[in-house]
């Protein structure tokens, strides 16, 4: 049986027995067969709704209170029977008492501080929560969403930016804590999980990134939940004596993981691809302000466009990472090419060849640009600074993609300094070899991860050498 939805939650109600029971019997008493048992006063409920989904609640009693399990199954894959929502009964269920996960109340938003507080704590448990203040159209309907898909799964409520920052700054997380994002952060004993889901992806798609929240990290985070060996061993007594059900704890179990381990490198190429669109956006962004400066300073001058005429580059588009080799060497008079080709063949072996070669060759007009303004327009920044804030009329590429220096351990490692040394032109280097730590990240995360290596040799040459096109190279660590 697939798991489609389980909530392990506690709460110190001492009549939560009674009132679950009641709940049960009368949500499902009719037309439906309900079971009932105990075991060593543990109550649990079952019943098989349509004749195909099961749902089960248990209520075992400890000494500070109760942990009240509900979760419901299905015969067949979890992905093929996916609503999109929990099931609708959800909400009813937790009116029957105080129920909290980690301390926090499901039923409802959690406060700010209340959030703030079980981030800086240790206390198990998973939350979501949307980056920003109620204040703001987008970060309502992103909590809305979020309460909708979770709903007793985790707590849900808002997080300030600035403690949002920090958590992305004690974990090495990449990305950027804006208003609108989402954060799951899981705990247990001792290990955290923590994902970010980038705030433009939210606020355009708003629904889809909170069900993704439930499917991707809150359900598999309940599956895992451990109750303990004893109280799993009562609870498969209980089973046993209540309704047969078609399959076994194992089973489901199995199951869940083998969907988790197909969509793993699916999941991997999302994420990446949400980078990259909020990258995308930030380049757009940035774009538009400069073309809306450049606008005023026409309107203000009354003179003809300080934009020189298109040039046949302009047209150019490679489909392969050779033909941005290629055309680079035609067009790009500024770079020196000394790449291996044989390296750049291995990565239109892939399927993501054609957007590398797209982000290669505007990394590459960027390198081009640069080396004419450092050349002809004596412009003394390097070429991280030139990207970042990119002269009026250059070409610029996303800054948060260049490095202008590897790691100490990379730089100290014999092997990956090796990997990054390339043979120059005899006027470069008196032994005609190179160390070239400066690097563009074509790809962020995964495999091959292509990178671009180059040395800036403009104030001696007057051009850009690019050493190394190709998979991502061994590093230090």
């Amino acid at each position: 049986m697939a798991l489609r939805y389980r909530s392990v939650l506690s709460t110190t109600d001492p009549d939560v027995a009674v009132r679950v029971r009641e709940w049960f019997v009368d949500r499902f008493g009719a037309p439906f067969e309900v079971s009932e048992d105990t075991v060593d006063g543990m109550l649990g409920f079952s019943t098989t709704r349509d004749r195909q989904s099961e749902i089960r609640v248990l209520v075992i009693p400890g000494g500070s209170g109760s942990t009240v399990v509900l979760e419901e199954r299905h015969p067949v894959a979890l992905g093929d029977v996916d609503t999109g929502v929990v099931p609708g009964y959800i909400r009813s269920f937790l009116h029957n008492a105080d129920f909290r996960l980690g301390g926090l109340r499901v039923r409802d938003i959690a406060s700010d501080e209340d959030m703030s507080a079980w981030v800086d704590g240790d206390e198990n448990g998973q939350i979501v929560a949307v980056v920003g203040d109620a204040n703001s159209a987008n970060v309502a309907v992103a909590l809305r969403e979020v309460q909708r898909q979770v709903l007793g799964m985790a707590a849900v409520g808002l997080l300030p930016v600035a403690v949002a920052e920090r958590l992305l700054w004690e974990t090495d997380s990449p990305g950027k804590a804006r208003a609108g994002a989402i954060l799951h952060i899981a705990r247990q004993d001792g290990s955290r999980g923590f994902h970010l889901t980038p705030a433009t992806l939210v606020i355009r798609q708003p629904e889809a990134a909170a069900r993704r929240q439930r499917r991707w990290w809150c359900l598999p985070w309940q599956a895992k939940v451990d109750l303990g060996e004893e109280v799993e061993a009562r609870v498969a007594q209980l089973w046993e004596r209540g309704v047969p059900v078609a399959g076994t704890e194992e089973e489901w179990l199995t199951t869940l993981e083998q969907t988790e381990q197909s969509n793993a490198h699916l999941r991997e190429t999302l994420h990446q691809a949400w980078e990259e669109q909020d990258d995308a956006v930030r380049e757009l962004q940035r774009v538009r302000g400069q073309l809306a400066y450049a606008q005023r300073r026409l309107q203000e001058l009354e003179s003809a466009p300080i934009f020189e005429q298109p040039h046949e580059v302009d047209d150019i588009e490679p489909e392969t990472c050779v033909e941005v080799v290629e055309y680079g060497r035609e067009y790009l008079t500024r770079l020196l090419f000394i790449c291996d080709n044989r390296r750049v063949e291995e990565l239109d072996q892939h399927l993501r060849s054609g957007v590398w070669a797209a982000k290669m060759w505007s990394a590459l007009r960027a390198m081009d640009s640069y080396a004419e303004f450092r050349i002809d327009r004596e412009y003394a920044g390097d070429f991280l600074r030139f990207c970042d804030d990119p002269p009026l009329g250059a070409i610029g590429f996303m800054a948060n993609r260049v490095a202008m220096k590897e790691s100490e351990s990379t730089d100290n490692n014999r092997i990956a300094r090796k990997a990054r040394t390339f043979r120059v032109p005899e006027g470069v280097s008196g032994d005609r070899s190179a160390y070239m730590p400066a690097h563009i990240k074509i790809d962020k995360g995964g495999h091959p991860a292509p990178r671009i290596h180059f040395l800036d040799d403009t104030a001696s040459s007057g051009k850009v050498i690019v050493g190394y096109i190709g998979r991502h190279l061994p590093t230090g660590g």
